[in-house]
């Protein structure tokens, strides 16, 4: 017994001391790449070769990943390697069986991580740990080390990593027969891991849940997740899950009875298994034909097996895996119908199984012992972690102060912009007003008071009285008109408009714009003609019989003698419109272009010769404007023009 000791201790001490030994080099492809990158490209692009060959090619996936390691290690890039020693350690104990040195990379990957502060690859580091220990049967260790691993990647929000440790918590559970918590563990696995979900975890996950209604009896239920695995594993062309996954379905063959079909599925998975080299894969096939053999009575074909099982155990260097053979032998001794099993095999294994219970003490009592230097590091990691993050915090808080600093001085920048250029348009728009006053405002007045001087004379015959009186009057009612739109205007350049919307009647409205026009119709015998539809109006009044007026007086001094002005109003859906239609003139694109751009003073000669400023039109458009509506045009020379003006249904609630 002691001796057995002594050899699974001096395993365990190979295990934890030495790495696996180069033994190919890197293909030429490879070294070619390589020339053309610089160190730290050459670094990443080894290690992402590691990682992407474990499957196809382990031999290039181990050689990649030891360069790229001594490579970081030797240029000061630690967390690459560290991260690089992951990727290495998870090659050798899944694809290639190598238990000894996947520790040894495992072990360097955490003294990495921990002088790199690198949280994400410690987090990895637990959880490759709990893998190996899962895997050699130190259940303790494995749960503890799932454990840590999960509270790393919890604090840093990490899914992929939390799946991978919700996996090893799983399995430890499904080792102590905690059913239900095994298969809330895969589920959490399956679930916490949805946007960019690996193939490997949901597969990985599957297998466990068929493990545990496998073992619960539920063999038709963990029959079909096995075949549904086998068909995800086929179509990631993952060999070693395909053969993993054979191997589980001849094992439910197996506890039904249907003992050719499971040799069948077992002789599948061994022949993917030599194929992959997988060492730890053929191993639990040769367990499982055993047993098989022992079923079937075939004692010579049993032994063999577990001759070959024993010998691949001792290759593994991995004493739980010595202890499943005694086990196995002993299951298929008591298979057979004419023997028992020895009684010094027996022996063997009480002796083994207590060996190697103490070996796994030793490894808990090794890990207590350097547990307060292991937390020491942990904590100043995790402190470091915290620091790191007070310093994010603080620095997005430094640069969301700025941004608002700036905002404020774009918006300051943007507002005193906008107000000189209002104040710009304010200065403008009174200089071309007091332009209009000194010379448009004060030639009319200069005409009236020419005329009564005229008038007054007495030099006058009644004809020329007659002519001078209609003259008198025309001007009168230009300068008044134009007086009202300078009015208007100034009221609403400084901003003291504003609108009082209420119910009233268009057609009375009208009528009363005609009889204050009527003098102006008359001395051009023009006729105005309305045909409404909509005969009420909710708007401002005094606002709407400004534009009316204006737009009125516009088609009137641009009519010919003789001819009408047609006024309709509809309703729409949406909108009222009055439309205006005269028969006059007309204006071009371009005089159409310029009706209201605030080009005061530009306005074209009416028909008779008749004056204008350009003001009328402009404080239509605003007065139109402050009711959430607008104006239309449409013209062409000498065929008229349309003007349509546009107001929301619910213009009242609007303005």
């Amino acid at each position: 017994m002691k001796s057995t000791l002594y050899t699974l201790l001096g395993l365990l001490f190979y295990c934890s001391t030495h790495a696996l030994e180069p033994t190919v080099t890197i293909a030429d492809s490879i070294q070619s790449r390589l020339k053309q990158l610089n160190h730290r490209e050459q670094i990443h692009y080894l290690g992402k070769n590691c990682w992407l060959l474990r499957e196809a090619d382990r031999a290039q996936s181990i050689a990649c990943g030891q360069k790229a390691i001594t490579l970081a290690d030797s240029l000061g890039y630690l967390s690459e390697a560290a991260q690089y020693s992951n990727y290495l350690a998870v090659t050798l104990l899944f694809y290639q069986s190598e238990v000894p040195a996947a520790l040894f990379y495992m072990n360097k990957a955490y003294e990495l991580a921990l002088k790199a502060n690198d949280s994400i690859q410690l987090g990895y580091a637990f959880n490759n740990l709990g893998d190996i220990y899962n895997l050699t049967g130190n259940i303790p260790l494995a749960q503890a080390y799932a454990d840590s691993s999960l509270h790393y990647f919890t604090l840093l929000n990490n899914a992929e990593g939390k799946a991978y440790a919700y996996l090893n918590l799983a399995d430890a559970q499904l080792k102590q027969k905690n059913y239900q918590q095994a298969l809330a563990y895969y589920q959490l696995a399956i679930d916490g891991y949805p946007e960019h979900q690996t193939q490997n975890i949901v597969s990985t996950a599957h297998i466990g849940q068929a493990q545990v209604l496998t073992q619960q009896g539920k063999y038709d239920q963990a029959r079909k997740v096995y075949e549904k695995d086998l068909a995800l594993t086929r179509q990631m062309k993952n060999k070693t899950f395909e053969a993993s996954t054979l191997k589980k379905i001849g094992g439910i063959q197996f506890f039904q009875g249907d003992y050719e079909r499971a040799l069948s599925s077992y002789l599948q998975a061994e022949e993917l298994f030599k194929q992959r080299q997988d060492k730890n894969g053929l191993f639990k096939v040769y367990l499982a034909k055993a047993l098989l053999y022992g079923k079937t009575q075939e004692r010579k074909a049993g032994e063999n097996t577990l001759e070959q099982a024993f010998k691949l155990a001792q290759k593994l260097g991995a004493p739980a895996r010595i202890l499943d053979v005694y086990k196995t032998r002993l299951q298929f001794y008591s298979f057979l119908e004419e023997d028992i099993p020895p009684a010094s095999l027996i022996d063997q294994y009480i002796a083994l199984q207590d060996s190697l219970d103490l070996v796994r003490q030793f490894e808990i009592l090794n890990e207590v012992s350097q547990k307060q230097a292991v937390q020491a590091d942990l904590n100043q990691a995790q402190e470091e972690i915290k620091s790191k993050k007070r310093e994010h915090i603080y620095l997005l808080l430094l640069l969301a102060l700025i941004l608002v600093l700036v905002k404020v001085l774009v918006w300051k920048n943007y507002s005193t912009n906008r107000l000189n250029k209002e104040l710009a348009a304010l200065n403008a728009g009174k200089d071309k007003l007091i332009s209009i006053i000194s010379h448009d405002l004060r030639n009319p007045f200069i005409a009236i008071i020419q005329y009564i001087d005229l008038l007054k004379s007495g030099e006058l015959s009644q004809a020329e009285k007659k002519e001078f009186f209609i003259r008198l009057e025309e001007q009168t009612h230009s300068t008044n008109a134009l007086l009202d739109n300078l009015l208007n205007f100034s009221a609403f350049s400084i901003r003291k408009v504003k609108s009082y919307p209420r119910l009233f009647s268009l057609d009375e409205l009208l009528q009363s714009i005609q009889s204050e026009l009527s003098a102006q119709l008359h001395l051009k015998n023009l006729s105005l003609q309305t045909k409404l539809r909509q005969k009420t109006v909710t708007a401002d009044e005094k606002m709407i019989e400004i534009v009316l007026r204006n737009i009125i007086s516009n088609a009137i001094k641009y009519s010919h003698p003789g001819q009408s002005i047609q006024i309709s109003s509809f309703q729409s859906a949406n909108n009222l419109c009055i439309s205006i239609a005269d028969q006059g003139k007309g204006m071009t694109e371009e005089q159409q272009d310029q009706l209201f751009n605030n080009q005061f003073g530009k306005s074209v000669p009416g028909t008779n010769g008749e004056p204008g400023t350009g003001i009328g039109l402009n404080i239509c458009r605003e007065l139109i404007t402050l009711h959430q509506g607008w104006i239309s045009v449409e013209s062409a020379p000498g065929k008229g023009t349309i003007f349509s003006i546009f107001l929301p249904n619910d213009t009242s609630s609007q303005s």
